[in-house]
């Protein structure tokens, strides 16, 4: 029961990748980083970028994420900080009272976070420098 509960509090190791779960496709090792540019006035895309492919995927710009992808992301020493299937919910940047917020020193927004992670580390993780490492599932096209 201990081992259990431990198991949930504490972060994973590179080597207990869970994929059981995720339908079948091609892991690409990669990135994560923000996608924005002038006119968007502040927003941003979440981009996944490969590492042996970045000048021809998406002209340069890696995949854009949607729900329904599956990503693994990690942090320092190959600790996993989140994996699983993308459900993207709306943000609450504009909320009257419980507002989203980060901790970055620049102005940017989204209008989309993942469902169950805090705002301020979802942001925070695809704006991190160095970029974060991540995988992503390259599911076949029919």
């Amino acid at each position: 029961m201990i081992k259990a509960l431990l198991d949930r509090l504490l972060p994973q190791r590179q080597s207990e990748l869970q994929t059981a779960d995720w339908p079948e496709g091609e892991l690409v090792s990669g990135f994560i980083e923000p996608y924005w540019e002038q006119g968007m006035e502040g927003g941003f895309d979440y981009v996944f970028v490969p590492n042996d492919d970045r000048e021809s995927v998406n002209g340069g710009r890696g995949y854009f994420l949607h729900s329904g992808d599956y990503l693994r992301i990690f942090g320092d020493e190959g600790v996993i900080l989140w994996q699983g299937e993308l459900k993207f919910v709306p943000s609450r940047i504009n909320h009257l009272f419980l507002q989203d917020r980060h901790n970055l020193s620049n102005q940017v927004w989204s209008n989309i976070k993942q469902d169950g992670v805090l705002y301020a580390d979802w942001v925070g993780w695809f704006w991190s420098t160095p970029c974060l490492k991540g995988e992503f599932l390259k599911r076949p096209t029919s």
